[in-house]
């Protein structure tokens, strides 16, 4: 009973045949079936991976595909058991003639196998081709993974209006990861201006289900996202539970609020757990602060070595501001001894990438070399540091135009240092201040009787 009830909810295409075989593909179904498959009831199968009694799927299976060896919806079923099982030279074959057969979620997968290089070679024209099929069928994983293609760059020219608009199609239909992404479009402003009503109400529907990405993102938001009413408890949790579910942007968050003790008690052996579990998925960031987390004295305890590996470790990421402390190491022979070369490599990354106080220091670093033709390039790297908010590059601008006896310049650069920069920064302002007004013109006073223009 409990088949048949399966059978005619789920919709199965069976020819009217043996108890025996309706069965099997009833029971195929209920052990296999994608929950993002059309015509299920709500709750119905399974999230990518998370197929229970796998072996057992398998075997049911292979048996309902025996007995209707052209059901493209078994073969999927049977495709996607195998693939969880990494048995991929048995499951893709399966997954290619579903998809030829016009399965929309068999197109989905093949795509996504095609663009990931997980049981296929990685092929970015394949993916397009297979995901933009599954698109026409209006598949929200399809409608998820090419738009992640447009908003990545990935074998498509990046385009965040058209990742965007597949985005939101995909989460019209429900699909808590696109619900996530969209709304981290709104989040971060990617493309788009900064909305977060429209960002919490995705994330929310996301993380109600059970999403842990859209978890990830709405606890961020609820920790510390303008616009939106703070909870620092619920975002916490919300971070617990996607950290147990694997999600590597948690994992750095919680080690963070741990290690500041930021809505948490501080607790540096919990942030090293944390950081670490997010490291070695790969998180850039989570590596930038374990290197602060050993280079201190309190907490874990002082490791140099380790610390200034793990700083190594994200600037070659690409973390912006680990390429600025590498550079800096290196400068002054913090955590290492020093190394012109090495500090001249990082910084000028890092200064490439943005970073005031990367440009400030390199600027500093190739005027110090005394070379004429690195003179402009310094100078415009000073500039940007100090308009970025690192007012020490105006104050280098200033001290270098004090040299030349520019006296308009050196003062002007000194007036903005001393608008933007703290108790320091002003104090080297008025001493920029002191050598030049001696050598500044004298405002010229009105000639006497002359009121031209006076009120």
């Amino acid at each position: 009973m409990r088949w048949m009830l399966v059978l005619v909810m789920v919709g199965l295409c069976l020819a009217p045949a043996a108890a025996r075989e309706t069965a099997r593909s009833a029971t195929c179904a209920s052990m296999a079936a994608d929950r993002n498959e059309p015509n299920l009831p709500p709750g119905f199968g399974f999230a990518w991976g998370e197929i229970p009694d796998l072996e057992q799927a398998i075997d049911i299976c292979r048996l309902a595909l025996e007995e209707l060896p052209d059901d493209a919806v078994i073969m999927f079923r049977l495709a996607r058991a195998l693939t969880q099982a990494e048995r991929y030279t048995e499951a893709m074959p399966l997954m290619l003639r579903s998809a030829e057969a016009g399965y929309a979620p068999a197109e989905a997968a093949y795509g996504t196998a095609a663009l990931n290089g997980r049981g296929l070679q990685q092929d970015n024209k394949q993916a397009q081709h297979w995901l933009e099929r599954a698109v026409a069928q209006n598949h929200p994983v399809a409608l998820n993974n090419l738009a992640t293609m447009y908003a990545k760059g990935g074998g498509l020219p990046r385009n965040d209006r058209e990742a965007m608009r597949l985005y939101a199609l995909a989460a019209e239909l429900g699909y808590a990861p696109a619900q996530a992404n969209l709304g981290m479009y709104y989040v971060y402003a990617i493309g788009t201006e900064y909305n977060p009503a429209e960002a919490q109400r995705l994330l929310e529907l996301s993380a109600a289900q059970d999403d842990a990405f859209g978890k990830t993102l709405l606890a961020e938001m609820l920790l510390r996202a303008p616009g939106v009413t703070l909870d620092p408890p619920r975002a916490i949790t919300l971070l617990t539970q996607a950290a147990i579910a694997g999600q590597a942007m948690a994992h750095r968050l919680l080690g963070i609020a741990y290690a500041d003790g930021y809505y948490v008690d501080y607790d540096p052996f919990a942030a090293l757990v944390h950081l670490e579990r997010a490291y070695a998925d790969g998180d850039a960031e989570a590596a930038y602060r374990l290197a602060f987390l050993y280079g201190s004295k309190e907490g874990v305890g002082l490791d140099e070595a380790r610390a200034q590996d793990y700083l190594l470790k994200a600037a070659e990421q690409g973390f912006p501001h680990a390429l600025y402390h590498a550079g800096r190491n290196y400068y002054y022979g913090f955590w290492t001894a020093p190394d012109a070369e090495k500090a001249d490599y990082w910084l000028g990354r890092a200064a490439l990438m943005g970073v005031p106080e990367a440009q400030f220091l390199y600027a500093e670093m190739l005027l110090q070399q005394d070379r004429p033709e690195l003179v402009d390039k310094a100078l415009n790297y000073a500039e940007r540091a100090g308009y970025g908010g690192e007012a020490r590059g105006f104050i280098l601008l200033a001290e270098h135009y004090l040299e030349r006896e520019q006296w308009e310049r050196a003062h002007g650069y000194g007036s903005l240092a001393m608008q933007m920069g703290d108790e320091e920064v002003k104090n080297l302002a008025r001493r920029v201040f002191e050598a030049v007004e001696p050598h500044l013109k004298q405002p010229q006073q009105p000639m006497a009787g002359n009121t031209a223009g006076l009120g």
